[in-house]
């Protein structure tokens, strides 16, 4: 029997989250495999029969940012004896920052000791970019600029520092001493293989870390592909997901404000540190077009408040990688309106079905949902169609085993 020990830093919320979970679910139920998890969080959600179990590593951020930052034996002790105590035969990483530079070099020593496999899904772009998104939140626009240092810190990577990217000179300046820190560990091939959840994010590794062993696993987004579109709602249109700067939901907002001659009503479910903006938008108005429900809601219940919407829009100013929301609202049948770059962009052309805009551009993002409103008939039969079938089989829960077993047996 193999022992896999999964780690993320949580196992509740977002995509990210989501797909660490379902990678426990799915392994506990093969014989082959003994599972354990490593996460920041009191409870992992799994129930008790599946027999998986949970280590805790306290999150620095509740702790001491500044100790996570720079102390580089925070959390080292207590992550050796966890290691020590599971003995995994194959470490897979979806998240990593939350634990420490600390906990990286007590997995680095552990690798080098036991000679077990780390394997890397990365869900962002934390590996290159201090703030994760490739996004500048002192100017809200997007950035590479740490692209072009990928490895060597040198002057340019010091001149990072000075580009106060995070909007706060000293949080600024703590991102990028930590992935400078983490870079270091993990760019010295701690992980055998890594794996990206779409071709957009995998280009961008390959071009920069050429010496990395880069895999395409789709994220397992769906138990099954489903075979019947849900009752709709005429007109229905969601966002589900965070509220941030990045993720751009107040510029959706404005373009259904501007709609003159469509039918679509809003409906966003969520919460972050953007709500402020969301809300200073919708207030004086009548709002009849758009709903703001300020909660995080649990996946089921969730599907039950969207699954009758007709569109779904994902604003996003980052690229996303591949997100979780944009396949579950094509299985339920919603013609996706998204940014036209990343993962977005690479999933309405894989699936055949989309609708594009400049996510900078309220008249493009309004343009795009009048474009999609029109068309809704015809796209009826695009999301039943074949290609759009096909492209969600690659994110069911058995490709995602499948994918994996093919990794781990390689070892």
């Amino acid at each position: 029997m193999r022992r896999l020990l999964l780690t993320s830093n949580a196992l509740s919320g977002g995509g990210t989250e989501r797909v660490a979970y379902t990678h426990g679910k799915i392994f506990a139920r093969l014989a082959d495999f003994e599972v354990a998890v490593l996460t920041c969080e009191r409870r992992a959600g799994y129930p008790p029969e599946m027999g998986i179990k949970q280590y805790i590593l306290p999150d620095f951020r509740q702790v001491s940012k500044i100790r996570g930052v720079l102390d580089h034996n925070f959390n080292k002790k207590a992550m050796a004896e966890i290691l020590e105590d599971f003995a995994p035969d194959v470490i897979h990483i979806h998240a990593y920052v939350n634990f420490g530079i600390g906990a990286a070099r007590a997995l680095a020593e552990y690798k080098s000791k036991s000679g077990c496999r780390v394997i890397m899904t990365h869900h962002g772009y934390a590996h290159f970019c201090p703030n994760d998104y490739f996004f500048n939140y002192r100017t809200n626009q997007l950035c590479e600029k740490c692209m072009k240092n990928n490895k060597n810190s040198g002057n340019h990577g010091f001149r990072l520092l000075l580009d106060n990217c995070a909007s706060n000179p000293a949080v600024s300046a703590g991102k990028y001493l930590q992935k400078r820190g983490f870079r270091k560990i993990f760019s010295e091939r701690l992980a055998d293989v890594h794996v990206t959840p779409c071709e957009f994010s995998r280009e961008k590794f390959s071009r920069c870390e050429p010496e990395f062993d880069v895999r395409l696993i789709r994220n397992p987004c769906l138990e099954t592909v489903s075979d019947k579109m849900p009752d709709k709602i005429s007109g229905k249109m969601v966002y589900f997901g965070r509220i941030s700067r990045e993720k751009n939901v107040a510029a959706a907002a404005e373009a259904v404000l501007r709609l003159k001659s469509s039918r679509v009503r809003l409906t966003i479910i969520g919460s972050g540190p953007d709500e402020h903006e969301l809300n200073k938008i919708l207030s004086g108005q009548s709002n009849s077009e758009i709903s703001f429900i300020n909660e995080f809601m649990p996946k089921a219940r969730l599907h039950r408040a969207v699954s009758d919407a007709e569109y779904f829009i994902l604003p996003s100013v980052w690229y996303e990688v591949a997100p979780v929301s944009m396949i579950e609202a094509i299985n339920l049948g919603m013609t996706p309106i998204v940014s036209n770059h990343g993962g977005m962009k690479e999933i309405a052309e894989r699936a055949g079905i989309g609708y594009m805009f400049d996510p900078k551009d309220i008249g493009s993002i309004a343009a795009a949902i009048e474009q999609a409103a029109a068309n809704r008939k015809a796209d009826e039969k695009k999301l039943e169609g074949g290609v759009a079938r096909d492209f969600l089989k690659m994110h069911t829960e058995q490709t995602y085993e499948e994918k994996l077993i093919d990794i781990y047996s390689s070892f």
